[in-house]
Parts: structure tokens; C-alpha cells; sequence
């Protein structure tokens, strides 16, 4: 049990003859260094490859015990994801919260809800990280994949947003039958932006809703790594390009569900990915035991504060 700015951080399970020493800093100790939390399942988007676990989000004073749990782990980040984030109408006071206790925030969204207020937050100072998804090189292809008009032309807006504010941020792109030959014109438009880091080329994978849609996204290891290392040789930005194969996700991330179960990406049944336990109910240092987990993977994922995805 620790104090952080006049806060107790502690593990949820962690009270009278129950306490455990082993629970303080149990994630860190294992070498986890960042939580994915999927803090809202719902999403203004339909996207046929998504992976986000679907779920009832936890309240606002849940998600702040939660918070709570995560920073007595003694992870340094965390990430707020989804569905889309910025549909959680306590996402400013989450994020000022964790802030609070010590915690890098990112937050990864589709930036198809970005009014000025929202904008404001994700380009201000509370905020570390910004991961946004540039699927095709043009409306048709971007916005066909994410089932929504309007999308990209909404991506680059707010990524002209990020630009003026200095704010760093992590693109990425699924690779897919549907913008395999695109790839390099991808890499054209990121690479006119000085304040994106990283652009991880990925490659599909079969969870979530991509196990059931397989067909429609599938497209061989050859042909992948093909069409990525050749974007990559025509890159011409700043950014470091990361052409990320699937097996480099296994034990790789810590992630959360949106009712606070953790779970690890190391195999999956039926295209999900099995659950370890409650960070609102168990042990930290059970959850740290039970969690597949990669260190080398994971620390070649988040090697520093801003390599991060």
C-alpha cells in the first residue's frame, strides 16, 4: 500500500488478515510496464477486424478503485482505449485521475467524435500519447474498412490538431486484402507529419471480430511482408516504421476488459482471448502470476516512455 499525492494506491483485494507485501509493484516486478484498459466498449465505428472484448463499463467510482489497482501495480502507463474512449463522458476526470497518481496516460481512438472540448483534452498537457489508425490511402478505402463516412477525412483533422499542439502520436495500420497494394500511399501522407513517431504496419490477426471475418481481411505471411517491407523502403517520414507480425503479440500486452477483467495475448479459443481474474476482486501479484506474459516481447514493444503502441 502506497501514497500518492495524498492518494492510497492498492491493490482491490488487499484489506485487514488479507493483505499481501507481494502485491505492491506485483505487475512491475514482472516487468510490465503499460495496462490497455478498453474503458468503453461501445464505438461510434463498425470496423469487420476489430478485437476490443466486449462488456458493461465500469462506473465512474469502479473505474477509479480500478485506476487505483493499476497504479499499485507499478506499471508507469496507461492506455485508454476501446470502442472509442471519448464516448465515456468521465474520460477528462479519468485521465486527471491518473495523472494524479503518477501514471503516463495515452489514449487510442478512431477521432470520429473530436469536438473542440475533446480535441482540447487529447492535445493537452495530461496526455502522453496519441494512437490513431490510418487504414487506406483515401476516403474510399479508409472509410469503407471503418464502415463510417467521413472518418478519414476526421483522422487527418484531428492529426493536424496533434501537429500544432506537439503532441506525439502512433499510427497504424491493419494491413488487409483491402489496402495491401495502398500501403506505401499510406506512408506518403504519414510522412508529411513530424510528430508521428511510429507507424506500425500490422498484420491481421483472427480475434474478436476479425475470427468471424477472416475471409474478408486474411492475406498471406509472403504477401504481407512483402507489401510492408516495401512501404517501408518508401517511407520517406520521420517516423520509425514497425512492420509488426502477429506472433510478436504473444505475452506482449496487459490488457483490461471494460468491467476490469485482465487478460494476455498469448493464445486464444474461438478467437478470444481468455481472462486471468478481476482487478477489482483479485490479488495483484495472482493476476501478475496468472497473466501470460512475455517480457522481451513486451519491453520491445515499450522500450521508453514514448515508443509506445
Amino acid at each position: 500500500m502506497d501514497e500518492v499525492d495524498g492518494v492510497i494506491v492498492s491493490c482491490a483485494a488487499c484489506s485487514g488478515s488479507s493483505q499481501r507485501t507481494s502485491c505492491n509493484n506485483a505487475f512491475s516486478e514482472k516487468g510490465i510496464v503499460k495496462v490497455h484498459w478498453e474503458c468503453w466498449s461501445a464505438c461510434n465505428l463498425n470496423c469487420g477486424f476489430c478485437f476490443r472484448t466486449r462488456g458493461v463499463p465500469l462506473e465512474e467510482e469502479e473505474a477509479k478503485l480500478l485506476l487505483l489497482a493499476i497504479a499499485a501495480s507499478g506499471v508507469t502507463s496507461i492506455v485508454f482505449a476501446g470502442g472509442d474512449p471519448t464516448l465515456r463522458r468521465d474520460l477528462p476526470l479519468l485521465i486527471a485521475y491518473s495523472k494524479q497518481l503518477g501514471l503516463q496516460v495515452e489514449v487510442q481512438t478512431n477521432a470520429h467524435y473530436m469536438p473542440k472540448s475533446m480535441a482540447e483534452l487529447l492535445s493537452g498537457e495530461n496526455i502522453s500519447l496519441i494512437g490513431l489508425s490510418l487504414d487506406g490511402a483515401s476516403p474510399n478505402t479508409h472509410d469503407f474498412l471503418r464502415s463510417t463516412r467521413g472518418n478519414f477525412d476526421r483522422v487527418l483533422g484531428f492529426l493536424n490538431i496533434c501537429r500544432a499542439a506537439h503532441k506525439p502520436v502512433i499510427m497504424r495500420t491493419v494491413v488487409n486484402k483491402n489496402n495491401l497494394y495502398e500501403l506505401a500511399d499510406i506512408g506518403g501522407i504519414i510522412s508529411k507529419y513530424d510528430n508521428v513517431i511510429r507507424w506500425s504496419l500490422l498484420e491481421f490477426t483472427s480475434i474478436g471480430d476479425g475470427y468471424a471475418n477472416e475471409e474478408k481481411f486474411k492475406v498471406s505471411r509472403s504477401a504481407f511482408s512483402k507489401a510492408a517491407n516495401y512501404a517501408a523502403s518508401q517511407f520517406a517520414g520521420r517516423a520509425e516504421v514497425d512492420i509488426y507480425y502477429g506472433e510478436a503479440k504473444k505475452g506482449t500486452y496487459a490488457m483490461v476488459t471494460p468491467d476490469g477483467h485482465l487478460y494476455g495475448t498469448s493464445y486464444s479459443a474461438e478467437g478470444r482471448y481468455p481472462l486471468v481474474g478481476s482487478l477489482l476482486r483479485n490479488h495483484l501479484s495472482d493476476l501478475a502470476a496468472g497473466l501470460p506474459f512475455h517480457s522481451d516481447n513486451h519491453h520491445r514493444r515499450y522500450g521508453s516512455p514514448l515508443k509506445q503502441n
